[in-house]
């Protein structure tokens, strides 16, 4: 009989759940699902207990510079497959919405094309480079063509900080 390892992955996550608090939540923020309105909405529901772009703290957590995360109520950009490796993610229920995946590839694109006219590029975050370089790539696409089609996805394969364009749910 084999001896059960301890599990020495950092904890990344323990909610401190209150009386009478809502249970703990995690939002799987797929982009242009309609996320700013859910985030808006749980923000309200859980207020100080409210943690958007955890993505942002995972480095730090998973490099053990920071205590496990308290909130009760966290949103990201993180795929569900990594999710469920963190330590500490099984205390959360799991929430997302989903979308035709073809119009939300649409609406991504067309988001991605409001920076080509005059909408202003986030300064911060670890994928702003990576935006404006995928921005300056829509900006020089032909739609029709294929070989344009073919430079820009090859493109945004490569980009470490763009994975917006990923399916997140599986």
């Amino acid at each position: 009989m084999s001896v059960p390892r301890e599990d020495d992955r950092p904890l990344l996550f323990a909610p401190n759940r209150q009386d009478g608090a809502p249970p703990p939540v995690f939002y799987l923020h797929i982009p242009k699902t309609s996320g700013s309105s859910n985030n808006a909405f749980l923000r309200a529901i859980y207020r100080k207990n409210f943690r958007e772009h955890v993505e942002y703290a995972l480095p730090d957590l998973l490099a053990r510079k920071h205590p496990a995360l308290e909130d009760l109520c966290l949103s990201g950009h993180v795929p569900l497959w990594a999710w469920m490796l963190y330590r500490g993610s099984d205390a959360f229920e799991r929430v997302t919405i989903l979308r035709d995946p073809w119009a939300r590839l649409v609406s991504h694109v067309n988001w991605v094309n409001l920076f080509n006219h005059g909408v202003s590029l986030p300064r911060h975050g670890p994928g702003a480079a990576a935006l404006r370089r995928i921005v300056a790539l829509v900006a020089q696409t032909d739609f029709e063509k294929v070989g344009d089609l073919r430079r820009l996805m090859n493109a945004v394969k490569k980009e470490t900080y763009f994975t917006s364009w990923d399916n997140y749910q599986v």
